[in-house]
């Protein structure tokens, strides 16, 4: 099994949790500010660069 498949697995597993703590970040966030889209936007994408990159460099 060739490493980049165990890798893809890991990863998809990996942001399937971050995407549910994005939405709970998203929930608490609404309730603190009513402007939070546009942080919320530039968080998410941060990390996923982030997650991506490593992603390449491993």
């Amino acid at each position: 099994m060739p490493y980049y498949v165990i890798n893809y697995q890991f990863t998809s597993y990996y942001l399937f949790f971050y995407n549910a703590y994005i939405k709970l970040y998203c929930a608490i966030y609404k309730i603190t500010t009513k402007n939070y889209t546009k942080k919320v936007f530039f968080f998410t994408n941060v990390i996923k660069n982030l997650i991506y990159n490593y992603n390449i460099i491993i």
